[in-house]
């Protein structure tokens, strides 16, 4: 289950209840902007601090339309809202925070991946441009240690990423470091 499966429900459950919750303003005015599934969709913010929860999505500017203050907002639309196992809506100021369950998000994730094997992961990138992943660097005049061996499992880790989400990968692995001692030959 990704991320958007989420957001994707707390926006209906935001909805739903602004629906409830405003009646009147919502007989008068329909489906605009907060009454909206989508558009609370995508408005979701991110929080500042991650103890706050995973995303957020602000009520400040419904204080015109709603005629409230935004925490106000905020708790009455949680208070229509019921908590389920997988997230919980918590009022917080002007925001409505949404807490997912990191054992249940963890479940979901794990089975995602036991089922689709190795397809899980797997995009559509519509514009197929070149990436080029440039890793290593060993310096050839020095013995080789296991740092120059980081750089070239990132280098390549990335560069296998990158392949799996459908770019079209160039891999350049050079040596780098004639500096000084080759100077000083």
């Amino acid at each position: 289950m990704s991320l958007d499966i989420y957001k994707k429900q707390f926006a209906d459950l935001v909805s739903t209840a602004s629906k409830e919750c405003y009646k009147e303003i919502y007989a008068e005015t329909g489906d605009l902007q907060i009454f909206s599934a989508d558009f609370i969709f995508e408005n979701l913010e991110k929080p500042k601090d991650p103890k706050m929860g995973r995303f957020a999505f602000p009520v400040f500017r419904y204080s015109k339309l709603l005629k409230s203050k935004p925490p106000d907002i905020s708790k009455a639309i949680s208070s229509f809202i019921t908590n389920t196992d997988d997230i919980k809506v918590v009022a917080t100021g002007g925001f409505l925070n949404v807490q997912i369950n990191p054992a249940v998000e963890a479940q979901n994730v794990l089975t995602a991946i036991l089922k689709e094997e190795n397809n899980y992961g797997n995009a559509i990138v519509e514009n197929q441009q070149p990436v080029l992943v440039e890793y290593s660097s060993v310096n050839i005049a020095k013995p080789f240690g296991i740092a120059h061996l980081r750089t070239t499992i990132l280098g390549a880790s990335l560069s296998e990423i990158y392949k799996k989400l459908g770019y079209n990968v160039i891999r350049l692995n050079y040596l780098g470091d004639w500096g000084t001692q080759f100077g000083k030959l």
